[in-house]
């Protein structure tokens, strides 16, 4: 059912467009509330968050060594650079 996922966390080596693209226009469709883009090679993430129609109001790019963190699971964080 939509709107059910809290979170979705995306770990690719290739495909990153297709991730970020496609995909994270149906997991907004779909009304995921927040949705981790990773590229596995050069340890990027981008937080999709407030998804509305087809995209997202906000998507931010962290680097290897932010702190990931959601609402989702209170207490986790996790450093990419850590992983």
């Amino acid at each position: 059912m939509p709107g059910e996922a809290e979170l979705v966390i995306e770990v690719a080596a290739s495909n990153i467009a297709y991730d970020r693209g496609l995909k994270a226009r149906l997991y907004a469709r779909h009304r995921v509330r927040e949705l981790w883009v990773i590229d596995a090679n050069a340890r990027i993430a981008w937080i999709h968050t407030g998804p509305a129609g087809d995209g997202w109001s906000s998507i931010v790019r962290r680097g290897a060594q932010d702190a990931l963190t959601t609402s989702a699971l209170p207490g986790f964080s996790i450093r990419l650079d850590e992983a």
